[in-house]
């Protein structure tokens, strides 16, 4: 058992009492987040150990610690993450939710880097990862400030052709005579 000190961002330090050293990450969120009264529905901590980061949710981070160390708590919203995107010269920040896919992004990255949508696409590389498929999610895992290189490519997934075709009002056929009648 080690009584260990929390330290959040801001510099409020919280003791904690580790009674497993091999309890993971995800079972102990609760009761780190009750400690620095963050809501538990919308918050996740991870840990800053030295140069070690336990962010996932099977990571063990009091495996290595004793009685009296600091582990660095740092609290994210689940929900959105700001992140850096660069193509050639010009980078831009954004907020975005972490559950948007690749598609949901397209218009407003092709629009801030002056690319012509829905003719380009933008693929997103960043530092582990390629992500070009419209389905992928890339900001699941993200960390606030993570950067993203975007790359635009003539798109070859036909989704928002069709999407725009599917929303504009069908031509009259020019052979129904219906639309011209008078009523009895």
């Amino acid at each position: 058992m080690a009584l260990v000190s929390l330290q959040s961002v801001n510099g409020v330090c919280k003791g904690f009492h580790v009674t497993n050293s091999e309890v993971i990450l995800a079972d102990v969120q609760q009761q780190v987040l009750a400690l620095f009264d963050k809501p538990f529905d919308t918050t996740w901590v991870y840990f800053v150990d030295g140069s070690e980061k336990h962010t996932l949710p099977t990571s063990k981070p009091f495996l290595r610690v004793n009685t009296g160390d600091v582990l660095s708590a740092n609290f994210r919203d689940s929900k959105t993450v700001e992140l850096t995107f660069v193509s050639g010269d010009k980078s831009e920040t954004f907020t975005l939710e972490r559950n948007l896919a690749l598609r949901d992004v397209q218009k407003l990255l092709c629009s801030t880097f002056r690319q012509r949508f829905p003719l380009m696409c933008a693929n997103l590389k960043s530092a582990h990862r390629t992500f070009a498929d419209f389905n992928d999610t890339p900001f699941v895992d993200a960390e606030d400030l993570d950067g993203f290189d975007v790359e635009f490519d003539t798109t070859t997934d036909m989704f928002f052709f069709d999407l725009f075709d599917r929303k504009r009002e069908p031509s009259p056929d020019p052979f129904d005579m219906s639309a011209f009648s008078l009523d009895a």
